[in-house]
């Protein structure tokens, strides 16, 4: 009899363990009920002057505070599997202007946003490129640019910054 009363306590001992395992284990496996439904977010973007390739799209979800950016196709774009809430979408093309669309999407919803951007008006002194040379017209004399051109590292390591310059790169600067 003691001998069956000793292997009763081993048994339990034994299974206790592997029941909370158990019970653990389920208790963690996320239900339906806990999983976000995503939507998806699409329109077309056309603009007034010139063809829309390649234009970025943006959508800010203001709930979460994420981000989610993709490029048009063919006028074309598609933000798939957002998250539910409040979004602001608005197309990021340089020389364009874009209005912003609010959109609401809700679990498992398609919502659609269309835009219309224009061009903005060009003026000479805003669109010109200047091309330069070297660092010296590039960033002011001082300590800052003495150490750059003793420190500088990267795709320029292996010669001194004047030969960097000249020999394999040339810097652009956008005047405004």
């Amino acid at each position: 009899m003691v001998n069956k009363e000793k292997k009763s306590r081993f048994n339990t001992l034994v299974a206790l363990p592997f029941v909370a395992a158990l019970v653990l284990a389920f208790s963690s496996v996320p239900s339906n009920a806990q999983k976000v439904v995503r939507g998806t977010i699409k329109g077309t973007v056309s603009a007034d002057q010139g063809q829309v390739v390649g234009f970025r799209v943006a959508a800010h979800n203001l709930d979460q505070r994420i981000w989610y950016t993709v490029f048009t196709v063919k006028g074309q774009y598609n933000i798939p599997q957002a998250l539910p809430g409040r979004y602001e979408i608005m197309v990021y093309e340089p020389d364009y202007d874009s209005p912003t669309s609010p959109v609401q999407l809700g679990p498992g919803e398609n919502k659609t946003a269309d835009f219309m951007i224009k061009k903005k008006a060009s003026t000479d002194d805003n669109s010109k490129i200047e091309y330069v040379s070297n660092m010296d017209e590039i960033f002011p004399p001082g300590p800052g640019l003495d150490m750059l051109k003793e420190d500088c590292t990267g795709c320029h390591a292996m010669l001194k910054v004047s030969e960097r310059i000249s020999a394999a790169c040339t810097y652009r600067r956008k005047s405004f």
